[in-house]
């Protein structure tokens, strides 16, 4: 095997994913597909009631994770709790990998932040936003091992977004296919 491919057993780091509620399904095909990688997620539902669980339950969360994706999609919108997270994140420390979609106004902690913008109706876009996790990852201060893991759920989320606009294109009968290299 060699030195540079994935074992599960090499990654241990754990991941806080701040999302909207209405993102839940994205989020828990997320969450399965890197614990497939070995990396642990916690992805809070956004129904917890008092403010006291956000600092019982959520927060310790945070402070054990390596970093800290924020989903903010189009269907879903930032939140109250998502700002409280992200601020709290920020305190911490942690690394925020933050994905944007286009036309989505960020707001509260996500407004001055630099942040991965992504139209999940474009294939190119979807593609070009690696690059832009990779640029991210670069920038990153800490550990390879977080910054690994930030590659990664970065990777896998997009992905997913990938595949999902396969499907409704599939859906809809139409195929935009992109050549590749040998393919005519």
């Amino acid at each position: 095997m060699d030195e540079h491919d994935l074992r599960a057993d090499d990654l241990n780091h754990k991941i806080f994913i701040s999302h909207s509620a209405k993102d839940q399904a994205l989020i828990y095909d997320l969450a399965s597909e890197l614990s497939k990688k070995g990396i642990e997620v916690f992805a809070p539902r956004f129904e917890l009631a008092p403010e006291s669980d956000l600092r019982d339950r959520v927060f310790p969360q945070i402070d054990e994770a390596s970093c800290v994706l924020a989903i903010f999609l189009s269907d879903g919108e930032s939140s109250q709790w998502g700002d409280r997270e992200l601020e709290y994140a920020h305190n911490a420390g942690k690394p925020i990998i933050p994905f944007v979609e286009k036309g989505l106004r960020p707001t509260g902690f996500l407004k001055a932040e630099e942040y991965i913008c992504i139209d999940r109706r474009s294939r190119r876009s979807i593609l070009d936003s690696i690059y832009s996790v990779m640029k991210y990852v670069e920038k990153l201060e800490g550990d390879e091992e977080t910054k690994r893991n930030v590659m990664i759920a970065g990777s896998v989320f997009l992905a997913l977004l990938l595949l999902n606009h396969e499907r409704q294109l599939s859906e809809m009968g139409k195929d935009e296919s992109m050549p590749y290299p040998g393919k005519r």
